[in-house]
């Protein structure tokens, strides 16, 4: 599997997880509550905070759903606003990236000079879409929500066919709030085994054991809505966490990390130098031994702690002759024994 680098961020095994605070309609239409979001998702841990570029034109048939279409318009974000914003996001340290919605969107950003974008879910079959932001050749956030195996294949197909840059896939269930059975978590194995590539997880759930299961599973990027107010009047509020959910579940993140550790069994460092002499057993003298005594196991205790000869290794032990005195509970050491000549 690659590493992906955005902005800096290394994303991909052997890294620890990044954090996506998705910001999404949450900000109302309003700068300055987009610039609070930026600089608490900063504070509580995400690594990159995501809005999403869009125009109600270019996004909805306003017959069709005629309610959507006003709100839509009247929350979006221009190109230019989230230029604007990319001066806080760079004065806290944080990655700022979009979702665009349109092929226009991605030829300004491209412009604008943003480092990579978020394709949504639902424009997984959107083939237009795919090539405008192939061909910006950097690298591409792809959710896969709603989407079969196949249609993933098919996408990932058409980006490569288009030669784009490289592809983080998010496994995702487009559901808002996602019920826990939705989750299929277990695909976040299954997407990285299959494209070879870093893969993450969108969570639409209203809690984070989903996201700590997607990085048991390997999941490199943890998208997430964030809110300051989960029962305010919008699309993504009441499912989104609170900043202080989000900066606790970025905690136990880095904690499950550490745990986790590198896969190869092998005792700790901290079981070498204590407990894995304690718990272990050692060979011992079970009465006074005497030279020309030949071992028998009755002769050999074996008990806690080791010492140099262990457990294992009793076999070897029995009918050797002793040629120093050892004492009633003594470890036996090689160099008191010989090997008995028949």
């Amino acid at each position: 599997m690659s590493i992906i680098e955005i902005a800096g961020l290394k994303i991909g095994n052997g890294h620890p997880a990044q954090f996506v605070a998705e910001v999404g309609s949450n900000h109302n239409g309003s700068i300055e509550l987009a610039k609070r979001y930026i600089v608490e998702s900063a504070q509580a841990g995400a690594s990159i905070v995501k809005f999403q570029t869009y125009t109600a034109d270019g996004l909805v048939n306003p017959e069709q759903r005629p309610e959507v279409y006003q709100l839509i318009d009247k929350i979006s974000f221009s190109v230019e606003d989230l230029i604007a914003l990319r001066q806080v996001s760079d004065e806290n340290d944080v990655v700022l990236l979009t979702t665009p919605f349109s092929v226009e969107a991605v030829e300004r950003l491209d412009e604008a000079g943003f480092p990579a974008y978020k394709i949504a879910s639902g424009d997984l079959t959107y083939t237009r879409l795919l090539k405008a932001v192939a061909q910006t050749r950097k690298p591409i956030i792809l959710s896969t929500g709603l989407a079969t195996l196949e249609e993933v294949e098919h996408a990932m197909a058409s980006l490569k066919k288009f030669a784009s840059g490289p592809v983080i896939l998010l496994h995702c269930s487009t559901k808002y709030p996602a019920p826990l059975e939705s989750v299929n978590i277990r695909a976040v194995a299954t997407l990285a085994e299959r494209f070879s590539v870093p893969v993450g997880f969108s969570d639409h759930t209203q809690t984070d054991e989903a996201a700590l299961a997607s990085v048991a599973l390997g999941g490199v990027l943890i998208e997430k809505h964030v809110t300051f107010n989960p029962k305010e009047e919008g699309p993504d509020h009441h499912f989104a966490l609170e900043m202080k959910q989000f900066k606790n579940m970025v905690e136990k993140v880095r904690r499950l990390e550490k745990l986790m550790g590198d896969g190869i069994k092998k005792p700790s460092i901290d079981e070498i130098r204590g407990p894995r002499w304690r718990a272990r057993r050692g060979v011992y003298a079970k009465r006074d031994l005497f030279p020309g005594d030949i071992l028998m196991p009755d002769d050999l205790l074996i008990v806690r702690p080791s010492n140099l000869i262990s457990a294992d290794q009793e076999e070897f032990l029995v009918g050797m002759v002793v040629k120093a005195p050892v004492r009633q509970y003594e470890p036996l050491c090689w160099d008191k024994l010989v090997e008995h000549k028949s």
